[in-house]
């Protein structure tokens, strides 16, 4: 295979990852509707949904262990977080 195909393939298989973490921000984050008045607007919105879906995973990441020993799902530790 020469290095561009393999670039493909590669992009290809990241395809799933990129659809969960736009999955999250649309339904998890409700980052479903974007209501601006220009593209710079909307790229801003866009960018700091992006930076929240990176807080996000690296708060799952940290905080999984400790849902697990207090039996709590992470929905449950996100809404909590919200109510403060």
């Amino acid at each position: 295979m020469n290095s561009s195909l393999d670039q493909i393939l590669k992009y290809y298989r990241q395809k799933d990852v990129i659809e969960k973490v736009y999955a999250q921000i649309k339904v998890e984050m409700y980052g479903n509707r974007f209501i601006t008045q220009n593209d710079e607007t909307t790229d801003g919105k866009m960018f700091t949904m992006f930076i929240a879906a990176i807080i996000r995973a690296y708060l799952v990441d940290k905080l999984s262990i400790h849902a697990k020993e207090k039996s709590l799902c992470m929905r449950m530790i996100f809404d909590n977080l919200v109510t403060l």
